[in-house]
């Protein structure tokens, strides 16, 4: 299962969401403006120098980072994934 923290109307989101979906991956995502992920904000923003979204980590719990660096996990056409 994929960990996506994200936001309303953002479509570097959205991008992220569909490119995993499309890859047959499952999401659990955290929404930052909901009042039981709001502590991802102090967590992001308190303790790493993370500011943008969405944030991504692997079914292993590893961090990817965000859209381009998803990107770049799967591979230049959103292929398959790398090892």
């Amino acid at each position: 299962m994929w960990t996506v923290i994200t936001r309303p109307n953002c479509l570097w989101c959205d991008k992220a969401k569909d490119l995993i979906t499309s890859q047959g991956g499952q999401i659990t995502q955290f929404d930052v403006t909901k009042q039981e992920s709001s502590w991802l904000l102090t967590l992001l923003l308190g303790y790493t120098n993370l500011t943008t979204l969405p944030q991504i980590f692997d079914p292993q719990g590893r961090y990817v980072g965000g859209y381009k660096e998803l990107e770049e996990y799967y591979g230049d056409k959103g292929g398959t994934a790398k090892t």
